[in-house]
C-alpha cells in the first residue's frame, strides 16, 4: 500500500526518517510504497501502483532499510534491464556493485543527499544504471592556487635541474675524452678539440671513439691508446653521455655541429673546448 499522506497531528510531531525521506522523494516527484512482507524494508519505485508489481513492472526498485527512527539508508537497488532483474547490495557482493566498499554502518546519509541519489537512479537512463553521476567528490584535492603555485614551482625546479645536468654532463663529456687519452693524468698534455656522439632512439648521446685534434685531424681512441683502453674507456664515458638527452637538448646541440648519419642515427661533434669552459654552478 502506498503510505499515507502525513496527518495534521503527524505534522506536529517531529518527523521520523522514514516520514522526511517520503516527503523529500514526493517533492522529487517519486511515489513512495510500502512491501508488507519486507520486515523493516520498504520499497520505492517509479510508478503507481499499490503492490509491486501489480501494475506493470517497475525498471527499477530501491530498498530502503529503517534501523532506527532518526535515519535510513539504502540497502540495495534492484535494476530491470532487458528482460532480466539484478540486485545490487549495499554491502558490494555483486558485480558493478552501485554501493561497492561501503558498509551498513556508513551508508547513513543525510535525508537530502539520499532521496537525491534514490531519484536520480530512478529517472536516469538505464544503460547509465551501474555508472550513474557521482554524488560525491572521489577524493580531496589542495586549493587551486596552491595546487598551481607548486606545479609551477616544481616545473621551473625540474627545468633548471636538466639545465645544470646538460651543463655537468658535458663538462664530463670533456673529462672523459681527456681522461681516456691520457690515461687518467689531469695534467698530461693531448690533442682532442671534438669528438663524435651518435644520438639513440631515445635522444641520448653515446660516443663512437672518434675525434678531432686541433688541425683537424679526425682520430679514434683506438688508435690513440689501443682497442682495449678504448674499449673501457668508452663504455665508461657512455655512463656520463647517457644523460645528455632531449630534456637539456637546449644545453648541450648549441656546443654540437652537425656530421653525417652514423648507421642512420643523427651524429653530432661536440666542441670540447667550449664544453670544459662551461660553469658548473651557474
Amino acid at each position: 500500500m502506498t503510505d499515507q499522506p502525513i496527518t495534521a497531528h503527524e505534522a506536529a510531531q517531529p518527523l521520523t526518517a522514514r516520514q522526511r525521506m517520503t516527503l523529500a522523494l514526493t517533492e522529487r516527484g517519486v511515489t513512495v510504497h510500502t512491501d508488507n512482507d519486507a520486515g523493516n524494508s520498504w520499497l520505492l519505485v517509479n510508478m503507481e501502483g499499490d503492490t509491486f508489481p501489480g501494475v506493470g513492472t517497475p525498471r527499477l526498485v530501491a530498498y530502503v532499510y529503517e534501523a532506527r527512527e532518526d535515519w535510513v539508508f539504502v540497502d540495495a537497488l534492484m535494476e530491470h534491464w532487458a528482460g532480466t532483474w539484478r540486485v545490487h547490495y549495499n554491502d558490494g557482493t555483486t558485480d558493478h556493485a552501485l554501493f561497492s566498499g561501503t558498509s551498513k554502518a556508513d551508508a547513513a546519509t543525510e535525508t537530502a543527499e539520499c532521496a537525491a541519489f534514490i531519484a536520480d537512479c530512478l529517472t536516469a537512463p538505464a544503460s547509465a544504471l551501474t555508472g550513474q553521476a557521482p554524488t560525491r567528490p572521489a577524493y580531496q584535492l589542495p586549493d587551486a592556487r596552491v595546487l598551481g603555485t607548486a606545479a609551477t614551482e616544481a616545473l621551473e625546479a625540474a627545468r633548471q635541474a636538466n639545465e645544470r645536468l646538460g651543463r655537468v654532463m658535458a663538462i664530463v663529456t670533456a673529462a672523459a675524452v681527456r681522461d681516456i687519452l691520457t690515461g687518467h693524468e689531469a695534467a698530461a698534455p693531448f690533442d682532442a678539440v671534438r669528438a663524435e656522439l651518435v644520438e639513440g632512439e631515445d635522444g641520448s648521446l653515446f660516443p663512437t671513439g672518434r675525434y678531432w685534434t686541433a688541425a683537424g685531424d679526425e682520430r679514434t681512441f683506438t688508435e690513440a691508446v689501443g682497442a682495449s683502453e678504448a674499449g673501457n674507456g668508452i663504455h665508461g664515458m657512455s655512463e656520463w653521455t647517457v644523460h645528455l638527452n632531449d630534456d637539456n637538448r637546449h644545453v648541450w646541440e648549441p656546443l654540437c655541429t652537425e656530421l653525417p648519419d652514423r648507421d642512420r642515427r643523427p651524429a653530432w661533434g661536440i666542441d670540447l673546448v667550449r664544453a670544459a669552459a662551461l660553469d658548473l654552478d651557474a
